[in-house]
């Protein structure tokens, strides 16, 4: 998941210093957004149903945010509904700056990182290349879900 995530963010991030790569790009943004949100869903399920990993707070409050962009962006992709954006970004802002705050706590965990005895928001259960922790993999995946919601496309089926 964290190497979809940065392989994503890089080609967002080229979409914006290049119209070429934009103009292929802004077609299927709606989708992209849909997927890392599907996917990421699909990744917290993983973790906690099956690995076993008890969420925090944290864990549950970034999951709040996140869920229903797995239902809702789909569904405006499917119907190339565009407008969705108003109500997506502001769960993936919102999500986004839980998740900030969790890395945050997982970083300085001495400032009230303890959430639970049994799932503390400080513990650091997966860390991907030695250095991607589970909550940094949900803040790149609200991150992602910004920058292709963010930037509105021309498209005819967007124009509404």
């Amino acid at each position: 998941m964290a190497t979809l995530l940065v392989l994503g963010l890089v080609g967002v991030v080229a979409s914006y210093g290049s119209p070429a790569i934009r103009a292929t790009l802004d077609p299927g943004r709606l989708q992209l957004a849909a997927a890392v949100a599907v996917l990421a869903t699909l990744s917290s399920l993983y973790l906690s149903e099956i690995a076993d990993f008890e969420p925090c707070r944290y864990c549950w409050w970034q999951r709040i945010f996140m869920y229903p962009m797995a239902i809702i962006l789909p569904i405006a992709a499917w119907k190339h509904d565009g407008a969705i954006r108003r109500y997506a970004l502001p769960l993936a802002v919102i999500g986004g700056g839980i998740s900030v705050r969790h890395i945050w706590l997982q970083a300085f965990p001495d400032d009230g990182g303890s959430c639970g005895i049994s799932a503390p928001c400080s513990a650091k259960l997966v860390e991907a290349f030695g250095f991607v922790t589970i909550p940094q993999m949900t803040g790149l995946s609200f991150l992602l879900i910004v920058l292709l919601l963010a930037v509105r496309t021309t498209s005819p089926e967007e124009i509404r």
